[in-house]
């Protein structure tokens, strides 16, 4: 059995964050393979983290735009997402 850490970008309206998920597989491992999460796209496995024992997966972007990221971000959190980074939205206005 081997980790997969699965990595999503949300962005809100008012706010946004980098998300995290480990995933348990039985599968072997390998690179380029893709993973299934009930509650999200179908994302491609990016590489293997050397002398881990992880494949790191990019999930990509989820766009709410109308919805408030304290919201949204609780949605995530109960379907085993955690919250690594936040940004707001003033960040990205430039």
């Amino acid at each position: 059995m081997y980790r997969v850490q699965c990595f999503l970008s949300v962005v809100a309206k008012d706010g946004g964050g980098v998300l995290v998920r480990a995933l348990s597989l039985d599968e072997e491992r390998a690179t380029e393979m893709r993973v299934c999460l009930a509650d999200v796209r179908t994302a491609r496995c990016v590489g293997p983290l050397p002398d881990e024992g992880e494949v790191v997966c990019d999930v990509g972007v989820a766009i709410h735009e109308g919805s408030c990221w304290e919201r949204i971000r609780g949605r995530y959190e109960a379907h085993g997402w955690s919250v690594v980074e936040e940004i707001a939205a003033a960040e990205w206005d430039g």
